[in-house]
């Protein structure tokens, strides 16, 4: 069987989890198998989130899903209750009234609840448009703390429930409930400076309880049970290294590099240290550049054939592109996070506008309130404001990067540059900071973009001149980055195992 581990599937996400996404998707179309995606963080609406995941056909009926509390739960926790004598789904409510209290609305779905002395006793959030409580946090009525908040899914059961300490409000118990109102596991938590867990205690059905001290012994302990010998387990998760490493039956263990594994100052990542220093313990290393696996072999001393590129792949959209003529802008797309510094891309921006250019520059990816903040800091500080658009992310960016004159990097680095390739799939050059890893093997100077020296502004802005001079006639992304390469390589590794 094939598995992918990571720690969680958010419904939005990024680079990391859309590239699981398509890996797993790529697998079972084309090499006629099925494949199970497993997480390890709580979350009792997964049901929902991979119909999400179904509805936007990102994964197909032959991809599956288990979580790892679902599985604690003796498969519980995603249960719909029914009624009694239906199959329809049984949804529990809860009045609004609360005998003795007073109910002030605050704002839709959201209501708080106050005694005869205006102290504060309870806050409940209701689901939109029903009377199904989604939470509710119990207050203290002599000093106002938070004591316990109650977490309920969408058909009104109770799934967990967390107790805070009176004085502190720190976590101190955690206890999680299935549909049937089952007690499965528990948390004990120390009120220490860095609230931390002690203790997990696992009920499982006609056994004694199983006790363990962090989340990465119940994770190992978890993996142990669920693997067999001669399974194939991708991990897209550096947590999840050494549960998945350390268990003793046997798999084919697969990580996958989704970035670089070296800090600033070169040194290696702590989260990369299990993995790198035991690779005996690993069948295959993937990386997605040919000089991330040279930097492996030189500086770790891995064995060439533990170590496999296969790049981020992309279908034929050549039908995307545009003429010269109907693009109006540059583009960059991705997070606005430290690593990405976009203060360089703006400052090279602004100096390329000081020669007399005029072309506007759109920003997608600004979703956290906060790095949005930074970034308009940085427009006003070089006075750019009536050249740059801040948009959130886009669900199109294959359509977004054909509309651009050109896409802009400046990250520091990368475990690939998603993006790059994206924009030169859609026939739209790039200009990016030579960075470990991915331009240099995607970029081709002066052919598909531009080059530039790490860190060079001024380089940078002279290079977005050039391309408003001279136009780049044959912008082209190579063979090797095409899906029908990814299905090829993909099908050797897991012909390997047989």
């Amino acid at each position: 069987m094939i598995y992918s581990i990571t720690s969680t599937l958010p419904p939005q996400h990024g680079g990391r989890t859309k590239s699981l996404l398509k890996r797993n998707k790529l697998i079972t179309e084309h090499l006629n198998t099925e494949a199970t995606i497993i997480t390890t963080n709580y979350n009792a609406d997964y049901p929902n989130i991979i119909k999400g995941f179904r509805d936007k056909k990102l994964i197909n009926s032959s991809i599956y899903h288990e979580n790892m509390y679902d599985w604690l739960s003796n498969h519980m926790l995603f249960h719909v209750p029914t009624r009694k004598f239906s199959n329809q789904p049984h949804y529990t409510k809860t009045r609004l009234k609360i005998r003795g209290l007073r109910r002030v609305q605050t704002k839709a779905n959201h209501f708080k609840y106050y005694d005869a002395h205006n102290r504060l006793i309870r806050h409940r959030v209701y689901y939109k448009n029903s009377r199904v409580l989604k939470a509710e946090n119990r207050f203290d009525s002599k000093n106002g703390a938070l004591v316990e908040k109650q977490l309920f899914n969408r058909y009104g059961r109770l799934h967990k429930r967390i107790a805070f300490d009176i004085e502190t409000e720190l976590t101190l118990h955690e206890s999680f409930f299935d549909t049937a109102d089952h007690l499965y596991c528990e948390k004990f938590y120390d009120c220490d400076e860095n609230n931390t867990l002690h203790l997990i205690k696992v009920h499982r059905p006609n056994q004694y309880p199983k006790y363990f001290k962090t989340e990465k012994q119940l994770m190992e302990y978890y993996y142990e049970c669920r693997f067999k010998e001669n399974d194939i387990v991708f991990n897209d998760a550096r947590l999840l290294d050494k549960p998945l490493m350390h268990k003793s039956n046997k798999t084919y263990n697969v990580i996958i590099l989704h970035s670089t594994h070296l800090k600033d100052n070169g040194k290696l990542k702590g989260s990369y240290k299990y993995a790198l220093k035991h690779p005996e313990q690993l069948s295959i290393i993937i990386v997605f550049t040919e000089k991330q696996k040279e930097d492996l072999v030189q500086r770790y001393k891995i064995e060439e054939d533990t170590i496999k590129v296969i790049p981020h792949y992309i279908d034929d959209y050549s039908h995307y592109h545009r003429s010269f003529e109907e693009k109006s802008h540059f583009i960059y797309i991705g997070r606005f996070s430290h690593e990405k510094q976009l203060n360089h891309l703006l400052s090279a921006y602004q100096q390329f506008l000081s020669k007399g250019y005029q072309t506007p520059l759109v920003l997608f990816g600004g979703s956290d309130k906060q790095q949005v903040k930074q970034v308009q800091a940085w427009i006003d500080k070089f006075n750019i404001n009536d050249y740059v658009t801040i948009k959130s992310f886009t669900n199109q960016p294959l359509i977004e990067f054909s509309k651009a004159i050109a896409s802009l990097s400046t990250s520091q680095f990368e475990g690939f540059g998603l993006s790059i390739m994206e924009s030169l799939a859609v026939g739209t050059p790039v200009v990016s900071y030579d960075y470990n890893y991915g331009p240099g093997e995607m970029i081709v100077d002066g052919v598909n973009g531009y080059l530039v020296e790490k860190n060079n502004t001024t380089q940078f802005a002279d290079k977005m001149a050039q391309l408003m001079n001279q136009r780049l006639a044959h912008v082209e992304l190579k063979p090797q980055f095409h899906t029908q390469s990814a299905i090829a390589s993909y099908r050797d590794l897991i012909q390997s195992f047989k």
